[in-house]
């Protein structure tokens, strides 16, 4: 069976990408952080629903360290792997003007360098693999909002085209940049649902969406470098500010 690796697996997007993977007949190494229940209820269920192999990993994405030591975890514990994605995120609020460079530090070790790290870790091995890095529509769309998260995803972005170039043929790296999918923070049902619509569709990116695009990636040959946005065409409007602070 093909093995694939999902930082952030326990949740989510992440937890969505699990359960697809695992019935499409993925063995999985999912990594997570401190959701511990979370991930070792999920891992019983996919054993259990799909007959697949579901290894835990913890780590702390901001310890350069903890994210070494996984990585040599996984290749031992799992062996080589097929498919690499790298969906975990440090999501906290800031802007211009309340830029801190502790939180832009922080958001860069879990969002832009531990990605990176994973990536070169796998690079190493002889399979050839696919990896698929989760950024946000504020890479084509940029806001002044979650300034620091935005900064580590647009890097990441560019990493995944350096990486596309250099680790060509061996693995091929592309990206999905997701709007809007799921209620965050204290967001209410109905407020979610509003901001989940604003765009030209008239409805934003869902779980299936995404799972069906990671599907297109893995499977196409001949897509490397790509990102593909998934947002209803959210981004196509240049919205000055993030989905949650717009009145309209």
């Amino acid at each position: 069976m093909p093995l694939a690796v999902i930082t952030g697996g326990a949740k989510r997007i992440g937890k969505a990408i699990a359960e697809h993977l695992a019935m499409q007949g993925f063995d999985l190494a999912l990594h997570y952080n401190q959701s511990t229940e979370q991930a070792h209820q999920l891992k019983d269920e996919l054993e259990k629903k799909a007959a697949t192999k579901v290894s835990l990993f913890q780590a702390d994405l901001a310890d350069q360290a903890d994210v070494e030591s996984m990585c040599q975890q996984i290749s031992q514990h799992c062996g080589e792997i097929d498919l690499l994605i790298n969906n975990a995120s440090m999501f906290q609020y800031d802007a211009p003007s309340s830029f801190s460079p502790k939180l832009a530090l922080e958001c860069f070790q879990v969002n832009t360098l531990s990605p990176i790290v994973l990536s070169r870790h796998f690079y190493q091995q002889a399979n050839p693999f696919v990896i698929i890095n989760i950024l946000d529509n504020k890479v084509v769309s940029p806001t002044y909002d979650y300034f620091s998260y935005g900064l580590s995803k647009t890097s990441l972005h560019y990493a995944t085209l350096a990486m596309a170039m250099e680790f060509s043929p061996k693995a091929r790296v592309c990206a999905i940049a997701p709007g809007i999918t799921l209620p965050s923070g204290d967001q209410t049902i109905e407020e979610f649902q509003q901001a989940w619509r604003q765009n030209p569709l008239g409805h934003g990116s869902t779980l299936e969406d995404i799972c069906k695009t990671i599907d297109l990636l893995y499977q196409s040959n001949s897509i490397n470098g790509q990102t593909i946005t998934v947002d209803g065409g959210e981004s196509l409007t240049k919205p000055l500010r993030d989905v949650a602070f717009r009145d309209d």
